[in-house]
């Protein structure tokens, strides 16, 4: 039986980091990872970014460049006695320049992370960590002190495109083997679902080429049939809840209703509940318009009154008609200034929010 070939994302990773895409902030000349590999990586180092921006790959070529002793793990899979035994080697080979690299470190519960504390304290070794969660909300205090954070970006459309082409034109690792004739609307488009994750590019072109038809044309009729609009990137708890949250905010607030509903939709569109929003939205109508449209208020209560009944499409319906509304109509604060300005007069200490 013949073996089962990686996928495609794996053969096409870079073994160089002048491979490495979009994250020229920190890999170009004079830029932080390349000063830290220059120096021998001497401070413990933890790379954050979203799936599929190249996390594993640069951490895997500075194991590589720098010339020490490295233990790999996944803590996906990797149980507590495991973890114990491998710092049990590092400790054993303590002064040899150990390095110790930890994938998806943030699952590592709060008892593990403290025992990498104790190796790093001790001088045991030093971490090279990679996380698609905040590390400020993931990882201990005494961990995190210990570690320099780089934080990587989603790739941008057009380097995911430029990758795609890369993996169909490659004889010895990519798909050129298989004359795979394929429209730029298709490339376009994958580069745009993928949300910043190449790994997801790449498998989706793998998928469309093994349902390719005999004469090996791939076209946006194929594209839709087989692979359905993914969900975006949608961090429930780290920084880009946050991030995503504020800009449609901040849309309403600068009465731009376009982008407003745009932020309204990719965050539904990645998994947000959807009450969080109305709630917030009723929250700007009596914060942030008040008496300057006090339909303002109605729209957002009307709008989460149809998401609590009906839900689905529907609700979401409501919610960008409230989001608009919202967006084009006039602002002011003043009734929440006056209720502050009298509430302080008074003494009171109810709270309005």
């Amino acid at each position: 039986m013949p073996a089962v070939r990686a996928p495609l994302a794996e053969r096409l990773r870079p073994v160089s980091l002048a491979g490495v895409v979009g994250q020229s902030h920190l890999l170009a000349e004079g830029q932080p990872l390349q000063q830290a590999l220059a120096a021998g990586l001497p401070r413990s180092i933890i790379l954050w970014g979203p799936p599929g921006c190249g996390k594993t790959s640069i951490a895997h070529l500075l194991l590589a460049a720098s010339g020490h002793r490295h233990l790999s793990l996944s803590a996906a899979s990797m149980t507590p006695s495991e973890l114990g035994r491998a710092l049990a080697v590092v400790k054993h080979q303590a002064g040899h320049g150990h390095l110790l690299f930890v994938d998806e470190v943030h699952r590592l519960d709060r008892a593990a992370q403290q025992l990498l504390v104790g190796h790093l304290q001790a001088n045991d070794a030093r971490l090279l960590a990679a996380t698609t969660e905040n590390p400020s909300f993931q990882l201990r205090p005494s961990l995190l002190g210990r570690c320099d954070v780089h934080v990587l970006q989603p790739l941008q459309p057009i380097h995911i495109i430029r990758q795609l082409r890369r993996a169909l034109a490659d004889r010895k690792q990519g798909l050129a083997h298989r004359n795979l004739r394929i429209d730029d609307d298709v490339l376009v488009t994958i580069g745009a679902r993928a949300d910043g994750d190449l790994r997801r590019a790449l498998n989706a072109l793998e998928i469309l080429a093994d349902l390719a038809p005999a004469d090996g044309r791939i076209t946006h009729s194929l594209l839709e049939d087989a692979l359905p609009r993914r969900v975006r990137r949608f961090d429930k708890q780290g920084e880009l809840f946050y991030d995503q949250i504020s800009a449609a905010f901040k849309s309403v607030r600068s009465s731009n209703p376009d982008a407003a509903l745009y932020w309204v939709c990719r965050m539904l569109d990645g998994g947000c509940d959807p009450r969080y929003l109305a709630r917030n939205l009723s929250k700007m109508a009596i914060e942030d318009i008040g008496l300057s449209d006090p339909r303002a208020q109605t729209k957002a209560l009307e709008a989460w009154k149809v998401l609590e009944r009906f839900g689905g499409e529907l609700g979401a319906a409501a919610l960008a008609n409230a989001t608009l509304y919202l967006g084009a109509t006039h602002k002011s604060n003043a009734t929440v200034m006056a209720w502050l300005n009298a509430r302080s007069r008074s003494g009171s200490v109810t709270d309005a929010g």
